[in-house]
């Protein structure tokens, strides 16, 4: 059944997608009971122990309390967690404007900027927190075990997602210049993902930083390296159709 196995609550950015476009809503009071009830509650007795998110369903309590998800809380995502429920945020933002509901949308949209609380800026990554606010140590932004905190990925990945504020995100890193200087080293050391999720927005940055030109050699030149006609011409697991669907759009354009 549906679980919150891959994190966050993505039901809410299809509900917005669909109302932003123009679909009808033929019960919006239940419509907005369900986004508040996956946006501020939880129900951890489904939660194995010491794993907050991984199967139970809504907000954790440390997201909600602390503005984070905790290392103590699940130290397999607690990063990934509260960078994607920010986002979430975000897209319940738009739901409830759409619905009206004006002091409810501005409170999400406030909390979307959660993702700042793991910003480290003297290491310049996303880093995992305790519940007493202090930093995990050690640390390494390329530590890609099970206990890294980061879902399926490190640091160096989970750092750039924050897509519903790529700008603040760049004023974070150092301004325009500094983004486009860490996205090149980025690429450059091979910390990209093609196979993930995580990573499939990454190349795209190089548009909202000013230089379009960058990302369309670098897609085109993953679309010509990474994938082909061949059975194995697919990178990865195409996870219902996600893997497939980036070939499919950026080959678009």
């Amino acid at each position: 059944g549906y679980s919150r196995v891959m994190i966050g609550n993505h039901a809410l950015p299809i509900l917005a997608d669909a109302l932003v476009k123009g679909f009808s809503v033929t019960d919006a009071d239940a419509l907005w009971q369900a986004v508040e009830k996956a946006s501020y509650q939880d129900n951890p007795e489904q939660a194995p122990d010491g794993l907050c998110g991984y199967t139970n369903l809504g907000t954790p309590a440390d997201y909600r309390d602390l503005g984070y998800v905790s290392t103590e809380c699940d130290p397999t995502q607690s990063v990934s967690m509260t960078l994607e429920h920010a986002y979430n945020d975000w897209t319940a933002s738009i739901i409830a404007a759409q619905l009206g509901r004006d002091s409810e949308a501005a409170a999400l949209l406030e909390r979307s900027g959660n993702w700042r609380n793991h910003w480290d800026p003297q290491t310049g990554f996303m880093r995992a927190r305790r519940r007493s606010g202090a930093f995990v140590e050690p640390f390494d932004p390329a530590d890609a075990s099970d206990g890294n905190d980061f879902c399926e990925a490190n640091s160096w990945i989970y750092s750039w997602f924050v897509p519903h504020d790529v700008a603040g995100l760049m004023e974070a890193m150092g301004g325009r210049a500094a983004f486009i200087e860490k996205l090149d080293r980025f690429f450059a050391e091979g910390h990209f993902d093609v196979s993930n999720e995580p990573s499939f927005h990454i190349p795209f940055l190089y548009n909202l930083a000013g230089q379009p030109w960058r990302s369309q050699a670098l897609v085109r030149s993953i679309l010509n390296e990474d994938f082909s006609d061949q059975p194995d011409g697919l990178p990865g697991n195409d996870d219902a159709g996600a893997t497939s669907a980036w070939f499919a759009l950026a080959a678009m354009g």
